[in-house]
């Protein structure tokens, strides 16, 4: 290969193409090349480069392999090529495993799971139950295994405990199932000198999850490394860090937050000043809550705003943008990114009432939308669950406004701060039909209660029969299905089973409904085996 490359360098003119000869039988192809000279240079180096392809051999012997080190592209393993000596992988390698393998019947179980798209999303409740009865994944699946949990990194965590000995062994002779190592360690197992290389050499992918785990096990040692080469890194990659200081954020790290507000990125600003607001001891946090109590004040029932007519230098520092987006007026703009950082619950100790008396009064001020707006992410920043609440209350009452205070995605997000409880009562809220309804079964944790899902059920057959089931509602309610067959309890596995009584009309409409109900009926018959 050299040999090509320095005749592609000087030129066919100076160097005979005979001269670029490979010692392998490429050549012998290459000698039956006609036309041009530099046309054949360009074949023979594609030639030699699949002959070098087809006959590499994968790293086999596991004897002073270093996954850490494969990962940094230091020690991918050795190479090997036609006629060399290669060493084939030992199973016995691997050490005893303390968990027996699953059943015959369970083996075919997963397998369905894995290769059968309609039954995926099944897979983590399977993996949960076989942890649950001490079993792993039989010897045979873990190669398809190890590449589905790879590419559906949902699956990861619920397979860890059922992988077996012989599956963490076997996850280091692939790069793209390193993840298992890595998750396996546990901080205190991270070496400095690997990490190092990694840190200093890695992929951004690679770089970032090392920085997640060293930020949760040694918050200082993760702000040193990052401040050492701040300087260099492209601003996607200062905020990708950034944003991990979230992790342990304590009042150490707010001399290094102070400077990134001063970096030119302005995404790498923005979320420096999200931290250091959450920083409750923090200058900016201060200075934030000394600014918006120059903008609000509450008296009698009365909320009186008044947004800035002009925006400070020392403000634009502190991470407030100057530039609104379209149809946003200045003054607006500006009001909702200091709310957004002040803690909610500032506003209730500093004028003495409720959340919810705050959001009423804002009903009755024509800067309302920007309010609710900057209340909203101050919420969601500092998991405020009584503001939520309150929030998801007053989201309630939107039918009445034009237009409303905020879409169904924010409000979803409010619900997914509550506890599970609440979110169900909150959802129970809505009328059957109401655009909410469906979309908000997303904020409950995949595992409703039995009273919920009963009357769920109760609720998607009343709909299903009703003469306006084909109103605009229709598809929310029939994508919510998928998640039912999945969040459903054992518990109501019966009461989703007994036959249904779908619409004859229109004939989309009873189809729609009828592959809905068979995916439902199919998923629940499918969870009832894996149980």
């Amino acid at each position: 290969m050299e040999r090509i490359v320095t005749t592609a360098i000087v030129g066919t003119g100076q160097i005979q193409l005979q001269e670029a000869s490979t010692g392998t039988p490429v050549d012998a192809l290459a000698a039956q090349l006609v036309g041009e000279q530099e046309r054949k240079l360009l074949l023979t180096a594609g030639a030699w480069s699949i002959y070098r392809r087809a006959g590499y051999c994968a790293r086999a012997n596991i004897d002073g392999f270093n996954p850490v080190q494969a990962l940094s592209g230091k020690d991918i393993g050795s190479r090997s090529h036609p006629g060399e000596k290669v060493h084939t992988p030992n199973p016995n390698e691997s050490s005893e495993d303390a968990l027996a393998p699953c059943s015959p019947r369970a083996t075919h179980l997963l397998s369905m799971l894995l290769l059968q798209h309609q039954y995926k999303p099944l897979l983590p409740e399977a993996l949960a139950r076989m942890q649950q009865a001490q079993l792993r994944i039989p010897h045979a699946l873990l190669p398809l295994v190890l590449t589905h949990s790879t590419q559906d990194k949902n699956a990861r965590a619920p397979l860890l405990p059922v992988l077996g000995k012989r599956g963490q062994w076997l996850s280091r002779f692939n790069p793209a199932w390193f993840w298992v190592t890595d998750s396996l360690k546990d901080a205190e197992d991270l070496q400095l000198d690997t990490a190092k290389i990694i840190w200093q050499e890695g992929t951004s992918e690679q770089r970032r999850a090392l920085f997640q785990r060293l930020r949760a096990a040694e918050p200082a040692r993760a702000r040193a490394w990052l401040m050492d080469v701040w300087p260099q890194e492209k601003a996607t990659n200062k905020g990708n860090f950034l944003a991990t200081l979230n992790i342990n954020l304590s009042a150490e790290d707010e001399p290094f937050l102070e400077q990134a507000l001063g970096d030119r990125s302005s995404s790498v600003r923005g979320t420096a000043a999200e931290l250091l607001a959450n920083i409750t001891t923090s200058a900016l946090s201060q200075r934030m809550r000394a600014r918006a109590e120059t903008l609000l004040n509450y008296t009698h029932g009365t909320l009186t705003v008044t947004p800035p007519h002009t925006l400070e230098l020392a403000w634009q520092k502190d991470g407030i943008v100057v530039e609104p987006p379209k149809h946003v007026g200045e003054r607006a703009f500006w009001l909702g990114q200091v709310l957004a950082k002040v803690p909610p619950q500032h506003w209730a100790q500093l004028f003495g009432v409720s959340p919810a008396q705050l959001i009423a009064a804002a009903k009755e001020n024509e800067w309302e939308a920007t309010l609710i707006a900057g209340w909203l992410h101050a919420t969601t920043l500092y998991k405020q669950q009584q503001w939520a609440q309150a929030l998801w209350e007053r989201w309630l009452q939107q039918s009445s406004d034009t237009p409303p205070p905020f879409d169904t995605s924010l409000a979803t997000q409010l619900l997914s701060m509550l506890p599970q409880q609440d979110i169900e009562n909150a959802i129970l809220q809505l009328t059957p039909n109401a655009a909410g309804w469906s979309p908000a079964l997303t904020a409950l944790p995949c595992a409703w209660s039995h009273q919920f899902g009963e009357r769920y059920l109760q609720l998607l057959r009343e709909y299903i029969r009703s003469s306006q089931a084909h109103s605009n509602q229709y598809y929310h309610w029939v994508q919510s299905v998928n998640l039912a067959a999945i969040a459903l309890s054992p518990s109501n596995f019966d009461l989703a089973l007994i036959p249904w009584e779908l619409p004859a009309s229109p004939a989309w409409y009873g189809k729609l409904c009828k592959e809905a109900i068979t995916t439902l009926t199919t998923l629940i018959e499918m969870r009832k085996r894996i149980i």
